[in-house]
């Protein structure tokens, strides 16, 4: 009998896993039918539909039917649940709910071996096009896309390995060997570490994109000082997984919000940054002059060619996701993963924080974190959402049934 319940405990469990991470590939398989240039000539808008449907009503199934929750718990993830609802369409994007149900469908669910399960997909899924990549380019290379950096004939021309664009590789890639580090950090040794960054060094060389340079180089750092220092840097590390995302987010919305009254050596700083980042601040200023803040979400709508402080803006790439968010998605999620990273950073282990930083910065550069199936940090926080109501059912469980046995 005692064997039967233990059996029963961890079917329960294996099969919540299963539920949440069959809806986490539909979602993946999905963006990468979307980006992939491979697909494109049969692509169609059906399969994509399917695949948004299927993964909304897997995730219900399992938010309703398969969680449990307290009173204060349920109200809290139903008004989260319908903003992001709210959201989604007034921004006509399918974006916030699904990242809602990622992080609160957790419950019973291994976070470490979803994530194991989507680096491995996503290391084939790019192997393949990485692979594929040099045949089409010796024999059919007037069907490729490249992207260049700048306007003039001896600018580089970026790369996209059959993926939509040269940063949508460079994301996937990032964000794949992030979810190495995650999984297998308790085995990284500094000739693992400085591999994975070479790894990413290389792909650069024909990409060109610099935010994912930028942040592995940050995190290769502090893995290293990680293995070299010890606990020493501990608390460094605790306090960016904390603050950082606050930090920031209020340092480059108050950018946005501050470009038109800067003058003189003011104005010449601001551009000096904005040179930094190419150009991403200059057109999050102009989304903010065009539209303002929302709170829950609003669609932007651009007009035509504009001279706006002394530049002329046509259509625009607002890629920091940090200005992006006040004026399109809405300061309420600004605000929410700033509070989740706050309060949770101190309960997660130390790779989780150094995926938190990661993150972080991240946000500064690429409006990509909001795919959040990839860019997964906040994702995270989902297994510590639970230890209020129920202590973490997934350990509860296993110490119980481990009891039992």
């Amino acid at each position: 009998m005692l064997k039967i319940g233990r059996a029963l405990n961890v079917k329960k469990i294996n099969y919540d896993n299963n539920i949440y991470n069959i809806a986490y590939i539909i979602i993946v398989f999905k963006a990468f039918y979307a980006y992939s240039d491979l697909i494109e000539p049969i692509r169609m808008q059906l399969v994509l539909n399917a695949c948004s449907l299927m993964f909304a009503l897997i995730m219900a199934y399992k938010m309703l039917f398969l969680q449990k929750y307290s009173e204060k718990k349920a109200i809290i993830f139903l008004l989260i649940g319908l903003l992001t609802l709210y959201t989604d369409r007034k921004t006509y994007m399918f974006m916030m709910l699904p990242n809602f149900f990622l992080i609160a469908a957790t419950q019973e669910v291994d976070i470490k071996k979803t994530i194991r399960r989507m680096y491995r997909i996503s290391t084939a899924i790019i192997g393949l096009h990485v692979i594929a990549y040099p045949v089409i380019y010796f024999f059919n290379r007037s069907s490729l896309h490249f992207a260049k950096r700048g306007v003039s004939e001896n600018d580089k021309v970026r790369h996209q390995f059959l993926l939509s664009h040269p940063n949508i590789f460079s994301m996937l890639l990032l964000w794949t060997i992030l979810g190495y580090i995650y999984v297998n950090y308790k085995k990284l040794d500094r000739k693992k570490i400085v591999g994975l960054w070479f790894i990413y060094v290389f792909f650069y060389m024909f990409t060109y994109s610099n935010s994912g340079l930028i942040i592995l180089s940050a995190i290769t750092m502090l893995l290293l000082l990680k293995k070299t220092l010890g606990n020493m840097v501990d608390g460094i590390v605790l306090f960016l997984a904390r603050y950082l995302y606050s930090i920031l987010g209020v340092f480059f919305i108050g950018m946005m919000v501050g470009f038109p009254k800067t003058q003189g050596i003011s104005r010449v700083i601001w551009l000096a940054i904005d040179k930094f980042f190419t150009g991403r601040l200059k057109y999050g200023a102009y989304a903010y002059h065009v539209s303002g803040f929302t709170l829950f979400g609003k669609h932007i709508y651009f007009g035509p060619k504009e001279l706006w402080e002394g530049f002329w803006v046509e259509g625009f790439a607002c890629d920091n996701a940090y200005m992006w968010i006040a004026v399109s998605y809405g300061l309420f999620y600004f605000v929410l993963i700033a509070y989740l990273f706050w309060k949770y950073s101190k309960r997660a282990e130390f790779e989780e924080q150094i995926i938190f930083i990661a993150y972080a910065l991240y946000t500064s550069m690429e409006l990509y974190v909001t795919y959040m199936y990839f860019c997964f940090a906040v994702i995270l926080v989902g297994k510590y959402l639970w230890e209020d109501y129920g202590k973490n059912r997934i350990v509860y469980r296993r110490k119980k049934a481990n009891t039992m046995g």
